[in-house]
């Protein structure tokens, strides 16, 4: 679809992850709690029981309450239809964390890029 629009690409980047994190128990609660299929209005009256429940859980697996994660390894997949001077720098200060670029943030016209975590299945 993208190269009958008159993009060319895609380029690919991987960002390598690896890195460890350390997380309290908030972390993992809050990340369940921002998933869709557990999001907190779908439990009514019992998200506070399921929230104990889930903090109960994370005591046992970690009194101190310390968890690590290690950050996902980050595919970058870029399009483009401009010419090749007006190509955009990985290490441009306007792509960082989870954002991804078009030309709605900013970044230079002809490119789309997007942003995808291959670890996560």
């Amino acid at each position: 679809m993208l190269t009958r629009a008159g993009f060319s690409g895609p380029q690919r980047d991987v960002v390598p992850g690896g890195q460890p994190l350390e997380r309290t128990a908030d972390d993992p609660v809050a990340g369940v709690f921002s998933m869709s299929f557990s999001a907190p209005h779908l439990f009514g009256m019992r998200r506070d029981a399921f929230e104990a429940d889930l903090r109960r859980l994370l005591r046992e697996a970690s009194p101190a309450g310390r968890f690590s994660e290690r950050r996902p390894s980050t595919e970058i997949v870029v399009w483009r239809n401009a010419p090749a001077e007006h190509a955009l720098s990985w290490t441009d200060s306007r792509i960082s964390g989870n954002e991804w670029c078009g030309e709605h943030t900013g970044c230079r016209p002809g490119v789309i890029a997007f942003r995808r975590w291959p670890d996560l299945a």
